[in-house]
């Protein structure tokens, strides 16, 4: 991004400016946020099924309450937290402990590295991302995208890339494992059900998804120092956000974990976007929670692998067996 370029520039320069990034115009959401009222109003009165599209409904909504929210940090900040909450739960106090811990580590430096985009080299994220996704021959487009603001990500029939990006080829290799197998093949296998649940998602769904996505890059063997370091940063610079940090508070902050200025810089636009949306806060305890969960009910995994589902979902999925052709609502007496 141009304006990413310039900050980078300004920084390297000792000015210690804060990023403009122009933003769309929120869309006019009000119909769609009105279904969904209304849907969480009458389905939830259906019975186990029923309170499963009404709580993805009630996600949905805090999630359009954030697309309004977008660019203004105070209104951002508040409907984020609605999302992305961070509370003194065993798994938020185990998570803010775990990302403590790895800050700390020091991975090795010095290995090399490819260009993100880099079509003619056989170890570059692009080329192992479409050797993967042709060995596998699933209808999946592997596309280059400048102004993505992480390195990869799973969309429709696609998986984008960020380009001019370099990583070692064990990165390359995680992300692969990270959007192939964590992302994209249960969606895949969501679409073969047709309009379900499994293909909307359930509540939580998409924050375990990614939870379970770090574990399978953990099983991999891909998930080294250098990563655990990274997501520790991630962690607690958007627990700073929340706090009240700005942008160059955070970038001091990264620095102070050992972040050289690109890495710093690259951390502190990635807790920042939007006016401090705040995912980062969900990856480390949805690890936690899919980790304790698989741990002592290996079978839930077979549930999550069909679509974006939950850990909680799942297991009301498996009592409950197939769906109902239609909801039956209570009647008045």
């Amino acid at each position: 991004m141009a304006e990413e370029r310039r900050v980078a520039e300004a920084w390297a320069r000792g000015q210690r400016v804060r990023p403009a990034f122009v933003y769309r115009p929120s869309p006019n959401l009000d119909d769609i946020s009105s279904v969904l009222h209304s849907m969480v109003e009458s389905v939830s009165r259906a019975g186990p099924w029923g309170e499963l599209y009404a709580d993805r409904a009630s996600e949905l909504l805090a999630e359009a309450r954030i697309v309004r929210s977008i660019g203004f940090s105070a209104s951002m900040l508040e409907s984020s937290a609605c999302r992305y909450p961070s509370d003194a739960s065993p798994q938020h106090v185990e998570a803010e402990a775990r990302a403590c811990a790895w800050v700390q580590l020091r991975p090795k430096q010095g290995e090399p590295s490819y260009t993100s985009d880099d079509e003619r080299e056989p170890s570059s994220l692009l080329s192992l991302m479409r050797a993967t996704v042709g060995a596998l021959r699933l209808a999946l487009r592997v596309e280059v995208s400048e102004n993505l603001p992480c390195y990869a990500a799973a969309g429709d029939g696609v998986v984008l890339i960020r380009g001019g990006v370099r990583h070692r080829r064990r990165d390359a290799e995680r992300i692969v494992v990270h959007e192939i197998e964590g992302h994209v093949l249960p969606r895949l296998r969501a679409m073969k059900h047709g309009p379900s649940l499994w293909l909307a998602g359930t509540a939580g769904g998409a924050d375990d998804e990614e939870g379970r996505a770090l574990l399978l890059e953990i099983r991999s063997g891909w998930m080294d120092e250098r990563r655990k370091a990274a997501l520790g940063r991630r962690h607690l610079a958007a627990l700073a956000v929340r706090q009240g940090a700005d942008f160059p508070d955070v970038v001091d902050l990264a620095r102070g974990w050992g972040e050289d200025l690109a890495e710093a810089l690259w951390t502190a636009f990635r807790v920042t976007r939007g006016g401090g949306l705040g995912r980062e806060l969900v990856y480390l305890p949805a690890l936690l929670r899919v980790e304790q969960a698989l741990a002592v009910d290996a079978d839930l995994e077979r549930w999550m692998e069909r679509g974006r589902v939950s850990v909680a979902a799942a297991r009301v999925l498996r009592r409950l067996g197939a769906p109902p052709d239609r909801f039956g609502f209570p009647t008045a007496a």
